[in-house]
C-alpha cells in the first residue's frame, strides 16, 4: 500500500496514522539512527509485523569494483559475500535488541552487472526485494495477506506458487456458493449461477496468474513478440530466461 515519512517525536493523536498499516518496514541507506529506534518502539506496542531494510546495494557492488579493480571475477564474488555480512553486521549492532529477524539488502534493481579491469563481466543478483515481499506476505494475518498477494503481479516463481495456492483456497468456497444455488426451487437456476461463477472465477484466475489476454499481450510487446508466439513458447521452456525470475 503505502508508506509514511515520520520524524520523532510521534505527536498525541497519531499524526502520521501508523494504526492504519499491516506491517511496517524500516528503511535506511546507511545505518539505523536513535530516531528509527523511537519510532520502531511505537511500532513495537502495536503489535504488528516489521523489518529492516537496506538500501542502495547497487551503489555498494559499484564502490567495491572501483575499489577491487584488479580483481578476478569469483574473488570479486567472494569480497561482495563478505561485504554483505558486514553490513547486516552493522545494521544489527545499531539496532541492538529491537531486531526480530534479518536485515534485508535491497536494490533498485534484480541484478547489476559489474565490469572488471581483467575484462570479465560478472551479474550480481539481488534477491532481498522479493525476499522482503514474500516475507511480508507470509507475515499477515489471512485476509489482509490474501489482499496484498493478490494486489501484486505474477513475476516471480515463488509469487506464482503462493498466488496458486491461496487460488485453490477460493474452489471450496466457490463451491459451496454453487451448493447454495443448487437448493433454490427453480428450473435451470443453478446450471445459470454455476456458469456465471466458473467464468467471474476463470477470469480472476487467469488474470492472478497472468495469462489473461491483457497480460499476455503486454509480455509478448516487452518480448517483443507476437502473442501466439509466446504462448507457444512458454509451453516449449523458451522464453529467454533473462525476463523470467
Amino acid at each position: 500500500s503505502s508508506g509514511i515519512n515520520a520524524e520523532w517525536p510521534l505527536r498525541p493523536g497519531d499524526k502520521v496514522g501508523i494504526t492504519q498499516f499491516d506491517a511496517f518496514v524500516l528503511l535506511t541507506a546507511s545505518r539505523f539512527h536513535e530516531n528509527d529506534m523511537k519510532i520502531l518502539q511505537e511500532i513495537k506496542k502495536l503489535g504488528r509485523p516489521f523489518f529492516f531494510g537496506r538500501t542502495k546495494t547497487d551503489h555498494d557492488v559499484q564502490d567495491l569494483a572501483a575499489e577491487n579493480p584488479e580483481e578476478d571475477a569469483d574473488t570479486f564474488k567472494q569480497i561482495w559475500e563478505n561485504a554483505q555480512e558486514e553490513i547486516k553486521k552493522d545494521c544489527m549492532h545499531h539496532l541492538k535488541d529491537m531486531t526480530l529477524g534479518n536485515v534485508f539488502l535491497l536494490s533498485r534493481t534484480d541484478y547489476k552487472t559489474v565490469d572488471l579491469e581483467n575484462e570479465e563481466t560478472i551479474k550480481i543478483e539481488f534477491d532481498g526485494n522479493q525476499r522482503l515481499k514474500n516475507t511480508i506476505i507470509e507475515s499477515l494475518p489471512v485476509l489482509q495477506k490474501t489482499a496484498l498477494l493478490f494486489s501484486l503481479g505474477a513475476d516471480t516463481k515463488e509469487l506464482i506458487r503462493m498466488k496458486v495456492e491461496e487460488l485453490g483456497n477460493r474452489i471450496w468456497k466457490i463451491a459451496l456458493i454453487s451448493a447454495g444455488a443448487g437448493a433454490v426451487p427453480l428450473p435451470g437456476f443453478s446450471l445459470v449461477v454455476d456458469i456465471s461463477l466458473i467464468e467471474r472465477e476463470r477470469a480472476f484466475q487467469k488474470k492472478q496468474l497472468g495469462i489473461d489476454e491483457s497480460s499476455l499481450n503486454k509480455k509478448a510487446e516487452l518480448l517483443s513478440m507476437i502473442k501466439d508466439d509466446l504462448i507457444t513458447a512458454i509451453k516449449k521452456k523458451k522464453v529467454p530466461t533473462a525476463t523470467l525470475r
